[in-house]
């Protein structure tokens, strides 16, 4: 996200609002991978399973989404309803 607003940034507070925006989302990787292993005994095998397969269901409708804009953009008349 902060590599598609930095071209917008012009002021010192915008830039300082990006690396702020920018080492947060760090942060919170480095927590999660920290946290890994702890996560996965407490969710156990059963339910890391469940987690995948919703996570896939959610990529799927992204990559769903993506290809139908895509296909509106290069073939408007698809868009047209009645």
């Amino acid at each position: 996200m902060a590599i598609i607003f930095a071209n917008d940034a012009k002021t010192w507070i915008d830039v300082s609002f990006l690396i702020a925006a920018s080492l947060f989302a760090a942060l919170c990787v480095w927590l999660i991978l920290r946290l890994a292993e702890p996560i996965g005994h407490a969710l156990g095998r059963t339910n890391i399973n469940i987690l995948t397969r919703l996570m896939g269901l959610v990529l799927t409708a992204v990559a769903v989404k993506f290809v139908t804009d895509g296909l509106l953009q290069l073939l408007p008349a698809l868009g047209r309803s009645g």
